[in-house]
Protein backbone atom coordinates (compact mmCIF):
# COMPACT_ATOMS: atom_id res chain seq x y z
CA UNK A 1 0.00 0.00 0.00
CA UNK A 2 2.90 2.38 0.74
CA UNK A 3 4.17 2.01 -2.83
CA UNK A 4 0.75 2.84 -4.26
CA UNK A 5 0.40 5.84 -1.93
CA UNK A 6 3.81 7.13 -3.07
CA UNK A 7 2.74 6.82 -6.71
CA UNK A 8 -0.45 8.68 -5.87
CA UNK A 9 1.46 11.57 -4.30
CA UNK A 10 3.77 11.81 -7.31
CA UNK A 11 0.82 11.68 -9.71
CA UNK A 12 -0.94 14.54 -7.90
CA UNK A 13 2.25 16.59 -8.06
CA UNK A 14 2.56 16.02 -11.81
CA UNK A 15 -1.10 16.83 -12.46
CA UNK A 16 -0.80 20.05 -10.47
CA UNK A 17 1.39 21.39 -13.27
CA UNK A 18 -1.18 20.52 -15.93
CA UNK A 19 -4.39 21.12 -14.01
CA UNK A 20 -6.46 22.57 -16.85
CA UNK A 21 -5.50 19.88 -19.36
CA UNK A 22 -6.11 17.14 -16.81
CA UNK A 23 -9.64 18.38 -16.08
CA UNK A 24 -10.42 18.80 -19.79
CA UNK A 25 -9.13 15.32 -20.64
CA UNK A 26 -11.08 13.82 -17.76
CA UNK A 27 -14.24 15.53 -19.01
CA UNK A 28 -13.53 14.38 -22.56
CA UNK A 29 -13.04 10.76 -21.47
CA UNK A 30 -16.25 10.73 -19.43
CA UNK A 31 -18.25 12.55 -22.12
CA UNK A 32 -17.12 10.18 -24.91
CA UNK A 33 -18.08 7.09 -22.92
CA UNK A 34 -21.41 8.65 -21.95
CA UNK A 35 -22.14 9.62 -25.56
CA UNK A 36 -21.64 6.07 -26.85
CA UNK A 37 -23.77 4.64 -24.02
CA UNK A 38 -26.52 7.21 -24.64
CA UNK A 39 -26.45 6.52 -28.38
CA UNK A 40 -26.82 2.78 -27.76
CA UNK A 41 -29.66 3.31 -25.29
CA UNK A 42 -31.47 5.70 -27.68
CA UNK A 43 -31.09 3.33 -30.63
CA UNK A 44 -32.45 0.41 -28.58
CA UNK A 45 -35.49 2.47 -27.56
CA UNK A 46 -36.16 3.87 -31.03
CA UNK A 47 -35.83 0.47 -32.71
CA UNK A 48 -37.63 -1.39 -29.93
CA UNK A 49 -34.72 -3.77 -29.31
CA UNK A 50 -34.42 -5.25 -25.84
CA UNK A 51 -30.91 -5.08 -24.30
CA UNK A 52 -28.65 -8.09 -24.74
CA UNK A 53 -28.67 -8.64 -20.97
CA UNK A 54 -31.98 -7.90 -19.30
CA UNK A 55 -33.40 -9.03 -15.93
CA UNK A 56 -30.57 -11.53 -15.48
CA UNK A 57 -31.22 -13.21 -18.83
CA UNK A 58 -29.61 -13.10 -22.25
CA UNK A 59 -31.70 -11.78 -25.12
CA UNK A 60 -31.01 -14.36 -27.85
CA UNK A 61 -32.65 -12.45 -30.69
CA UNK A 62 -30.54 -11.72 -33.76
CA UNK A 63 -31.39 -8.01 -33.51
CA UNK A 64 -30.04 -7.78 -29.96
CA UNK A 65 -26.76 -9.48 -30.92
CA UNK A 66 -26.42 -7.32 -34.04
CA UNK A 67 -27.02 -4.12 -32.06
CA UNK A 68 -24.56 -5.16 -29.35
CA UNK A 69 -21.90 -6.02 -31.97
CA UNK A 70 -22.48 -2.73 -33.80
CA UNK A 71 -22.07 -0.56 -30.71
CA UNK A 72 -19.14 -2.61 -29.46
CA UNK A 73 -17.42 -1.95 -32.80
CA UNK A 74 -18.30 1.74 -32.51
CA UNK A 75 -16.84 1.95 -29.02
CA UNK A 76 -13.62 0.25 -30.16
CA UNK A 77 -13.27 2.49 -33.23
CA UNK A 78 -13.98 5.71 -31.35
CA UNK A 79 -12.99 5.15 -27.74
CA UNK A 80 -9.88 2.96 -27.99
CA UNK A 81 -7.71 5.54 -29.84
CA UNK A 82 -8.93 8.29 -27.50
CA UNK A 83 -8.40 6.23 -24.34
CA UNK A 84 -4.92 5.11 -25.39
CA UNK A 85 -4.12 8.68 -26.43
CA UNK A 86 -4.98 9.93 -22.94
CA UNK A 87 -2.84 7.14 -21.50
CA UNK A 88 0.05 8.28 -23.71
CA UNK A 89 -0.50 11.87 -22.53
CA UNK A 90 -0.13 10.65 -18.94
CA UNK A 91 3.00 8.63 -19.77
CA UNK A 92 4.61 11.64 -21.47
CA UNK A 93 3.62 13.85 -18.54
CA UNK A 94 5.46 11.46 -16.21
CA UNK A 95 8.57 11.98 -18.35
CA UNK A 96 8.30 15.75 -18.20
CA UNK A 97 6.96 16.07 -21.74
CA UNK A 98 3.65 17.09 -23.26
CA UNK A 99 1.69 15.24 -25.92
CA UNK A 100 -1.64 15.34 -27.70
CA UNK A 101 -4.40 13.03 -26.51
CA UNK A 102 -5.39 12.63 -30.18
CA UNK A 103 -2.01 11.20 -31.18
CA UNK A 104 -3.48 7.89 -32.36
CA UNK A 105 -5.85 9.77 -34.68
CA UNK A 106 -2.86 11.47 -36.30
CA UNK A 107 -2.04 8.77 -38.84
CA UNK A 108 -3.82 5.70 -40.27
CA UNK A 109 -1.02 3.45 -39.03
CA UNK A 110 -1.26 4.59 -35.41
CA UNK A 111 -5.05 4.54 -35.53
CA UNK A 112 -5.10 0.98 -36.88
CA UNK A 113 -2.70 -0.18 -34.16
CA UNK A 114 -4.82 1.35 -31.41
CA UNK A 115 -7.98 -0.27 -32.77
CA UNK A 116 -6.16 -3.59 -33.13
CA UNK A 117 -5.02 -3.38 -29.51
CA UNK A 118 -8.58 -2.62 -28.40
CA UNK A 119 -9.86 -5.71 -30.23
CA UNK A 120 -7.10 -7.99 -28.92
CA UNK A 121 -7.63 -6.82 -25.34
CA UNK A 122 -11.39 -7.31 -25.64
CA UNK A 123 -10.90 -10.85 -26.95
CA UNK A 124 -8.52 -11.72 -24.11
CA UNK A 125 -10.89 -10.31 -21.52
CA UNK A 126 -13.80 -12.24 -23.00
CA UNK A 127 -11.79 -15.48 -23.05
CA UNK A 128 -10.65 -14.98 -19.46
CA UNK A 129 -14.18 -14.23 -18.27
CA UNK A 130 -15.53 -17.27 -20.12
CA UNK A 131 -12.88 -19.49 -18.54
CA UNK A 132 -13.60 -18.06 -15.08
CA UNK A 133 -17.34 -18.58 -15.47
CA UNK A 134 -17.11 -22.08 -16.96
CA UNK A 135 -16.76 -24.08 -13.73
CA UNK A 136 -19.35 -22.21 -11.61
CA UNK A 137 -21.81 -22.15 -14.51
CA UNK A 138 -21.25 -25.86 -15.17
CA UNK A 139 -21.95 -26.72 -11.56
CA UNK A 140 -25.08 -24.56 -11.56
CA UNK A 141 -26.41 -26.25 -14.70
CA UNK A 142 -25.69 -29.65 -13.18
CA UNK A 143 -27.70 -28.59 -10.13
CA UNK A 144 -30.59 -27.68 -12.42
CA UNK A 145 -30.37 -31.15 -13.97
CA UNK A 146 -30.62 -32.78 -10.53
CA UNK A 147 -33.54 -30.63 -9.39
CA UNK A 148 -37.01 -31.80 -10.35
CA UNK A 149 -39.23 -29.10 -11.91
CA UNK A 150 -41.55 -27.47 -9.37
CA UNK A 151 -39.96 -29.10 -6.33
CA UNK A 152 -37.53 -27.95 -3.68
CA UNK A 153 -33.84 -28.58 -4.50
CA UNK A 154 -32.58 -31.91 -3.19
CA UNK A 155 -29.25 -32.11 -1.24
CA UNK A 156 -27.03 -32.86 -4.29
CA UNK A 157 -28.49 -29.95 -6.26
CA UNK A 158 -28.26 -27.63 -3.27
CA UNK A 159 -24.64 -28.66 -2.67
CA UNK A 160 -23.72 -28.01 -6.29
CA UNK A 161 -25.30 -24.56 -6.14
CA UNK A 162 -23.44 -23.71 -2.95
CA UNK A 163 -20.18 -24.84 -4.56
CA UNK A 164 -20.93 -22.75 -7.67
CA UNK A 165 -21.68 -19.67 -5.56
CA UNK A 166 -18.48 -20.18 -3.54
CA UNK A 167 -16.31 -20.73 -6.62
CA UNK A 168 -17.60 -17.73 -8.58
CA UNK A 169 -15.73 -15.06 -6.52
CA UNK A 170 -12.60 -17.22 -6.45
CA UNK A 171 -12.47 -17.79 -10.19
CA UNK A 172 -13.36 -14.11 -10.73
CA UNK A 173 -10.39 -13.08 -8.60
CA UNK A 174 -8.00 -15.29 -10.56
CA UNK A 175 -9.46 -13.89 -13.80
CA UNK A 176 -8.78 -10.36 -12.56
CA UNK A 177 -5.27 -11.38 -11.52
CA UNK A 178 -4.60 -12.92 -14.93
CA UNK A 179 -5.76 -9.82 -16.80
CA UNK A 180 -3.27 -7.61 -14.93
CA UNK A 181 -0.54 -8.91 -17.23
CA UNK A 182 -2.04 -6.82 -20.05
CA UNK A 183 -2.58 -3.67 -17.97
CA UNK A 184 0.52 -1.94 -19.38
CA UNK A 185 -0.21 -2.66 -23.05
CA UNK A 186 -1.71 0.78 -23.79
CA UNK A 187 1.30 2.53 -22.22
CA UNK A 188 3.70 0.29 -24.16
CA UNK A 189 1.92 1.10 -27.42
CA UNK A 190 2.22 4.83 -26.83
CA UNK A 191 5.84 4.76 -25.70
CA UNK A 192 7.21 3.66 -29.07
CA UNK A 193 6.30 4.69 -32.60
CA UNK A 194 7.31 1.25 -33.91
CA UNK A 195 5.43 -0.83 -31.33
CA UNK A 196 2.63 -2.99 -32.73
CA UNK A 197 -0.48 -4.10 -30.87
CA UNK A 198 0.85 -7.64 -30.38
CA UNK A 199 4.23 -6.25 -29.40
CA UNK A 200 2.58 -4.07 -26.76
CA UNK A 201 0.78 -7.09 -25.33
CA UNK A 202 4.03 -9.08 -25.23
CA UNK A 203 5.92 -6.22 -23.54
CA UNK A 204 3.19 -5.84 -20.94
CA UNK A 205 3.07 -9.59 -20.25
CA UNK A 206 6.86 -9.74 -19.80
CA UNK A 207 6.95 -6.69 -17.54
CA UNK A 208 4.08 -7.96 -15.40
CA UNK A 209 5.33 -11.53 -14.97
CA UNK A 210 5.11 -12.26 -11.25
CA UNK A 211 3.86 -8.73 -10.48
CA UNK A 212 0.11 -9.18 -10.98
CA UNK A 213 -0.57 -9.06 -7.25
CA UNK A 214 1.59 -5.96 -6.88
CA UNK A 215 -0.47 -4.08 -9.46
CA UNK A 216 -3.70 -5.15 -7.77
CA UNK A 217 -2.41 -3.68 -4.51
CA UNK A 218 -1.47 -0.47 -6.32
CA UNK A 219 -4.98 -0.28 -7.79
CA UNK A 220 -6.52 -0.88 -4.36
CA UNK A 221 -4.48 1.90 -2.76
CA UNK A 222 -5.33 4.08 -5.75
CA UNK A 223 -9.06 3.64 -5.27
CA UNK A 224 -8.70 4.53 -1.61
CA UNK A 225 -6.73 7.63 -2.58
CA UNK A 226 -9.23 8.62 -5.26
CA UNK A 227 -12.19 8.19 -2.93
CA UNK A 228 -10.52 10.09 -0.11
CA UNK A 229 -9.75 12.97 -2.48
CA UNK A 230 -13.14 13.01 -4.18
CA UNK A 231 -14.35 15.95 -2.10
CA UNK A 232 -11.18 17.94 -2.86
CA UNK A 233 -10.33 17.06 -6.45
CA UNK A 234 -12.82 17.53 -9.28
CA UNK A 235 -14.05 14.17 -10.59
CA UNK A 236 -12.44 14.62 -14.06
CA UNK A 237 -9.09 15.19 -12.41
CA UNK A 238 -9.63 12.08 -10.28
CA UNK A 239 -10.02 10.11 -13.53
CA UNK A 240 -6.64 11.39 -14.72
CA UNK A 241 -5.15 10.66 -11.28
CA UNK A 242 -5.83 6.95 -11.72
CA UNK A 243 -4.41 6.98 -15.24
CA UNK A 244 -1.30 8.89 -14.16
CA UNK A 245 -0.56 6.46 -11.34
CA UNK A 246 -0.79 3.58 -13.80
CA UNK A 247 1.44 5.53 -16.22
CA UNK A 248 4.08 5.99 -13.50
CA UNK A 249 3.93 2.29 -12.74
CA UNK A 250 4.12 1.41 -16.44
CA UNK A 251 7.18 3.61 -17.06
CA UNK A 252 8.99 1.99 -14.16
CA UNK A 253 8.18 -1.60 -15.06
CA UNK A 254 8.55 -1.33 -18.83
CA UNK A 255 11.95 0.33 -18.50
CA UNK A 256 13.21 -2.68 -16.53
CA UNK A 257 12.65 -5.12 -19.41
Amino acid sequence: MAYGAALGREARFLLAGARTQAVLLGLLSAAASFAVTLLEWSADRLLGILPLFSAGRINTSAAAFAAAALFWALSVLALSPLSYGITRWCVRLCGGKRASAFWFFGSPRRYARSVCLGILLALRRAAALAAAAALPAGLWFCADAFAAPGSAPDPPALGLRVCAAALAPLTGFFCLLFLQRYALAAAALGMSEDCTARGALRRSARAMRGREGELLRVRLSLWRTALSQLLVLPIPRAILLRRTVLALYARERLSQR
